[in-house]
């Protein structure tokens, strides 16, 4: 007797349907990146600073000091690389070892379809681990001066990308400037241009309003979310549906025939 080979395309399709939000969506979400920022250490001579060390995500946990024990001004730390660079914190990662580190948890989310519709739906913070360490000429005070527990995000308000300072005061310490943005398959994207001084960092560094202190970007690979795997998904099992039907149905002969 013969079995008429069910429609796995139409029975898949509808389930899907059934159980998965419509229209699917294209946003993104972060699992991981890292960004590149090389210093124009002239421009920071200009300003009485030069550099001292490099702290990288080994130190996420060290508070701000001083402290009886490690800390982010007495800590060996590495040598001052130039390039630096700062990988991405884990999402839901976020600094809390004392109140002067406040650094968000990356939250970032965005529609990988274009440059164009990264800007138009980006939002939430990229939290960047690593903290420069910096030597103050001692005509300005000397000691050593944070930057660091960085976080990248889109500020829509203003049309721009913004590098923000979390240690001690939580502010936009640098604009990107001339920004280039760029999206590409799985979800990757990156944010490119200068470190220009914003008005936050000029009441630190006097007259640092508009110099340019170096050169940023940002990598980044990102996965879908929910919805879009399940869409994807979907689309696989209805390609596959009748070749899973004919396996199944390739049962060994009962014994003695």
């Amino acid at each position: 007797m013969a079995i008429e080979q069910p429609r796995w395309s139409v029975v898949v399709a509808a389930l899907v349907l059934a159980a998965a939000p419509c229209p699917p969506s294209d946003a993104a979400s972060l699992t991981k990146g890292r960004a590149t920022v090389r210093f124009h250490l002239p421009v920071w001579a200009e300003f009485g600073l030069t550099p001292n060390s490099w702290i990288g995500p080994a130190g996420n946990d060290l508070p701000v000091g001083p402290s009886a024990g490690e800390d982010l001004l007495d800590t060996e730390g590495e040598g001052f690389a130039n390039p630096q660079l700062y990988p991405l914190n884990p999402p839901g990662r976020q600094l809390t070892p004392d109140p002067r580190r406040t650094a968000p948890a990356t939250s970032f989310a965005y529609d990988p379809t274009s440059p164009a519709t990264l800007r138009a739906t980006a939002n939430g913070n990229i939290a960047l681990a690593g903290v420069s360490r910096w030597t103050v000429d001692p005509d300005l005070g000397g000691g050593q001066l944070l930057f660091g527990d960085y976080a990248l995000a889109w500020n829509a308000a203003d049309g721009r990308w913004e590098l923000s300072n979390y240690i001690d005061f939580p502010v936009a310490t640098f604009w990107i400037g001339d920004p280039v943005e760029t999206t590409g398959p799985g979800n990757a994207f990156s944010v490119s241009g200068d470190l220009i001084g914003s008005p936050y960092l000029n009441i630190l560094l006097d007259g640092a309003l508009g110099h340019d202190f170096g050169d940023f970007e940002f990598e980044a690979t990102a996965v879908p979310e929910p919805a879009r795997v399940l869409s994807l998904l979907a689309g696989a099992l209805v390609l596959a549906g009748p070749r899973l039907y004919r396996m199944a149905r390739r049962r060994p002969p009962p014994p003695g025939v």
